[in-house]
């Protein structure tokens, strides 16, 4: 038989087992595999061998083909073992690239939101620093604006005292030019009759007096009325500091806007040069302040509405 599959020696045989599994090749390799063939060519050699020559040589064949099939069979068990961990490997080592692709993406876009937020509030930082900085200024101007009302206030108060000064000495002054004119009138008739009948006849008639003499004095002139005082709305326009005369900033615009609660069209009209013919030059630089004003912020007003948009 092992002739036939062109075996001819031991090493040929576990040649060509080795196809089917290292374990039967070494055991044929083996000692005890060398020395049940050689017990089976001794006995084909010599056909008068006992019979218990021959039954043990069959038994170690037997044997020898059981252990075959053992070794065959844990050779495919160990193979299918062997694929199973390979692909449950190769599973694994994919589930692990997957996961890996997923945390590095994960990772990525993690830093992007930080850094997104981080410049989010930089940015929201800046803005608030600059309100601040706008703030400040405003109430450093509102103070300004105070300080500058309340000394018109004063001026006006000024004003007002001056009138009533010169009103009281107009008053004064026609008092006594009344006076004046009454003791004229009394003087002349008291020379007339203090003499009596005798002294016509005892002294001459005097002679007649010039009548620019006898004339009551000419009263002191009136000092001249007092200029009206600026209108108010006029005066606290003109009292807002601007740092460059025709290039006026939002909060200065809204500074000489809220000189009124009422809209800035009225506040145009009530400056306008004709209803204040006296201050014609103050009105025309009020409304001119005005009217750049309401220019400021109607652009203002604009450029927000495109950046929320």
């Amino acid at each position: 038989m092992l002739q036939g599959m062109n075996v001819i020696t031991l090493d040929d045989l576990a040649a060509a087992l080795r196809g089917r599994g290292d374990a039967v090749a070494a055991y044929i390799s083996s000692g005890s595999c060398r020395r049940a063939a050689f017990a089976a060519v001794q006995a084909r050699s010599r056909p008068a061998h006992t019979m218990a020559t021959v039954g043990a040589a069959q038994l170690d064949v037997h044997l020898l083909c059981t252990e075959l099939a053992a070794a065959e069979s844990a050779a495919a068990q160990l193979f299918e073992r062997s694929s199973a961990a390979t692909q449950r490997v190769l599973s694994s080592m994919v589930e692990v690239d997957v996961a890996e692709s997923m945390l590095a993406e994960a990772l990525q876009i993690g830093e992007e939101q930080v850094a997104g937020a981080a410049a989010a509030s930089h940015a929201a930082e800046e803005r608030a620093r600059a309100a601040e900085e706008r703030a400040r200024a405003a109430e450093e101007r509102g103070r300004a604006a105070e300080e500058r009302a309340r000394a018109a206030e004063e001026r006006a108060n000024a004003a007002e005292e001056r009138a009533r000064s010169a009103e009281l000495f107009a008053a004064r002054a026609e008092a006594e030019l009344q006076r004046a004119r009454r003791g004229g009138r009394g003087g002349r008739g008291s020379r007339g009759g203090r003499g009596g009948a005798g002294a016509a006849h005892n002294s001459p008639a005097p002679a007649p007096a010039d009548a620019s003499n006898t004339s009551a004095p000419e009263p002191p002139a009136p000092p001249p009325p007092p200029s009206p005082p600026l209108p108010d709305l006029i005066a606290r326009i003109l009292a807002v500091e601007t740092q460059r005369e025709g290039d006026m900033s939002e909060a200065e615009a809204l500074e000489i806007l809220n000189v009124t609660d009422r809209r800035p069209k009225w506040l145009l009209s009530q400056v306008h040069p004709d209803r204040h013919p006296c201050f014609r030059d103050e009105a025309t630089a009020a409304a001119k302040r005005v009217n750049q004003a309401m220019d400021v912020r109607t652009r203002h007003v604009t450029e927000v509405s495109y950046d929320s948009d």
